[in-house]
């Protein structure tokens, strides 16, 4: 993804993030969404689109920045439930992902719940502008999250293909692919180099 790409995407955000507060966002669910993050037997009447916004990391700022980093596999995608955060702010849609560690980089060593924002949820499916996930249980993902189980940003929640993870190394470069040991030997040296241990 270009710098140019980027630009004009976060740019549509900010105006789709207008207009969903002016005019409301539900609608009928397309092709594409339907091949979209949560998949379920039953497609939801509506979609929702909602932008997030999150600190720009490098890869090494990444690391820093994570509590946990696992290569890990998904066990379960549990049912969407709706966070008040306490009655303050604006509630969101959060879909808890069992995971469990195949490889613990930082943090974590053992199976818990990630609280991945969107999901399905009353009737309604939850969609973040921009995002191509397409989550399955059984997939291999690598992923760097806060101490609240949740993900630094989308483009460090980094989908298995092939044996192969796609990133970007930096906000300003486009992405690249490494085969997955490739990535986590990258990952591995960050740590060594800032003198954290690597996870048991």
């Amino acid at each position: 993804m270009t710098l140019f790409t980027k630009l004009k995407e976060r740019i549509f955000c900010c105006i789709f993030s207008v207009l969903l507060l002016l005019g409301g966002c539900a609608q009928p669910p397309s092709p594409a969404a339907e091949s979209q993050d949560f998949e379920s037997d039953a497609i939801p009447e509506f979609t929702q689109y909602f932008c997030a916004q999150y600190p720009s990391y490098t890869l090494p700022e990444a690391v820093a920045h994570a509590t946990t980093i696992v290569y890990a596999e998904i066990v379960t995608i549990q049912p969407a439930y709706e966070e008040t955060n306490g009655g303050v702010g604006t509630p969101v849609i959060m879909t808890p992902i069992e995971l469990s560690p195949i490889e613990s980089l930082k943090g974590k060593n053992s199976t818990f719940i990630y609280r991945r924002l969107g999901g399905d949820y009353d009737g309604t499916r939850y969609l973040q502008q921009g995002s191509d996930i397409h989550l399955k249980e059984g997939q291999k993902v690598v992923a760097f999250l806060n101490a609240y189980e949740r993900d630094i940003g989308p483009t460090w929640f980094l989908l298995e293909t092939d044996g192969t993870i796609r990133y970007q190394p930096d906000p300003y470069e486009n992405d690249t692919t490494a085969s997955t040991e490739e990535f986590l030997s990258l990952i591995r040296q960050e740590l060594a180099s800032a003198g954290e241990s690597q996870a048991n």
